[in-house]
């Protein structure tokens, strides 16, 4: 289920009513779908890979960002490209990335038979395609006094070499990352929820729909708390007190649901996971020019 799916069934039935008066904020509404997903942890989360354009020493984040696992400052060294109509210049790409180690052949053997740590960025659009090259990946440097929850525990960025030895740094605040360099590039691996090809948030679907039920409950009584502000009604009070009961109870179930099927059902994630390797983010982005 996405989540504009879920916003549709928590909006809906009693609640319909506060939805045509334009009293809930579907903006605050997926800001704690959001949240309390991340309080699920590791059980809800898959590895991602992005990369960010830092400007003005700032990026945004990915919607689903969860914690950091490795981020690398990474500079483009050229960049090949096959669009016989011209058509890739100033348009939308669709682009997945590959990070290894390999022989590096351009047509023009600036690193032929050599091997090379690269970055590649593929772009595909219509029947044009380019490949953009970032030489030398460096690992950042994470800022004195780093919010060391944003980070996976096997996180390369905390390593002391990388401390000792690195000029350029990052923080994590909010939706954005910061850097010490005003522009530049960073090849970013993260654990984040699932999102679909259109890069919005996807509900996992449980069992018994434990994790659903929770979100609507949840949600519902954080729209109630905002409704009753200066307001005494009873009845809007009264439902306030039933779904925070619920929202606490189905809690605990969702809990529950969510390990057993992450731990014992391995076809869950698997399925997760096949299905973000099949997809492919669209992104506005503009070629540099040779």
């Amino acid at each position: 289920m996405r989540i504009d799916q879920l916003i549709a069934e928590i909006t809906s039935g009693g609640f319909q009513q506060y939805e045509e008066a334009g009293l809930i904020d579907h903006i605050s509404l997926r800001t704690w779908i959001k949240n309390e997903l991340k309080r699920f942890g590791g059980n809800l989360t898959q590895r991602n890979e992005i990369i960010l354009h830092v400007k003005n020493s700032k990026a945004k984040l990915p919607e689903n960002f969860w914690q950091l696992y490795l981020a690398m400052e990474c500079h483009i060294e050229t960049y090949e490209k096959n669009d016989p109509e011209n058509v890739l210049q100033n348009s939308f790409f669709f682009k997945e990335r590959v990070e290894g180690i390999q022989e590096w052949d351009n047509g023009n053997e600036s690193y032929d038979n050599s091997t090379y740590r690269y970055v590649r960025e593929d772009f595909y659009f219509n029947k044009a395609h380019a490949t953009f090259y970032y030489s030398s990946p460096t690992l950042l440097r994470l800022v004195k006094g780093f919010n060391k929850s944003l980070c996976n525990s096997e996180c390369e960025n905390i390593r002391s070499k990388v401390v000792d030895s690195n000029v350029n740094e990052i923080n994590i605040k909010g939706d954005y990352l910061y850097a010490n360099f005003v522009e530049g590039t960073i090849y970013m691996q993260f654990d984040g929820l699932a999102v679909d090809e259109d890069g919005q948030l996807l509900i996992p679907t449980t069992q018994h729909n434990r994790l659903q039920e929770y979100l609507i409950y949840y949600c519902r009584k954080r729209i109630l708390e905002d409704l009753i502000m200066g307001d005494d009604d009873a009845s809007k009070v009264n439902m306030l007190s039933y779904y925070a009961r619920e929202a606490q109870m189905a809690f605990g179930l969702a809990m529950t649901e969510v390990k057993f099927e992450a731990l014992a059902n391995s076809d869950w994630k698997r399925r997760v996971r096949n299905k973000q390797r099949q997809q492919t983010l669209k992104y506005d982005l503009t070629l540099p020019r040779k």
